[in-house]
């Protein structure tokens, strides 16, 4: 009796120790539509447009940016976006049509993500992500002037990307439906 009791304790204090582990899950494989799929090779950034609001990240200074993905060798601009969407919030996004440019081989694309937000929600990053402890939010673009964001010059770019696209949920819906 004495040697289960032991065991059982120290399967508790085991299982304690490890369930607070940072460890990060198996890199999520790019998802890419395949109606959009472009062997381009650079990095990538996504917008996504939940009940016409833009999902971000802010912060510890309050400063704004969506997920960006330098060039990756070899690795399409598609799955660079994916990537800096999993890295930077743990989120496995399908990435849909390219919207335009950011920078310099940098390229912006639709993608859907597909987990039962509104808008509305706050949510803290995974401490495994590239960003641990930022806020991933939803909001109104317009709300904010340049000089909030990381990068000031990315707001145009980010805007021009966020009006030629609906809601992505929307945009994926109706390729499917053709």
């Amino acid at each position: 009796m004495a040697t289960k009791l032991k065991f059982s304790i120290i399967l508790m204090a085991c299982l304690s120790l490890t369930s607070c582990l940072k460890s990060q899950p198996n890199p999520a494989e790019c998802r890419v539509n395949q109606q959009f799929l472009s062997p381009h090779v650079a990095g990538g950034a996504c917008i996504i447009k939940i009940n016409n609001r833009l999902m971000v990240m802010i912060d510890r200074d309050s400063k704004v940016n969506i997920p960006v993905q330098q060039k990756i060798p070899n690795k399409s601009a598609q799955c660079a976006a994916h990537q800096s969407v999993w890295q930077h919030t743990g989120f496995n996004v399908e990435v849909g049509p390219r919207l335009g440019s950011l920078r310099r081989d940098l390229e912006l694309f639709a993608c859907e993500l597909d987990a039962g937000f509104d808008g509305s929600e706050i949510i803290e990053t995974p401490s495994w992500t590239k960003s641990p402890n930022l806020k991933l939010t939803f909001v109104n673009p317009y709300d904010y002037s340049p000089y909030d964001w990381i990068n000031p010059n990315d707001l145009e770019k980010v805007l021009d990307a966020f009006v030629t696209v609906e809601n992505t949920q929307q945009l994926f819906n109706n390729n499917l439906d053709k």
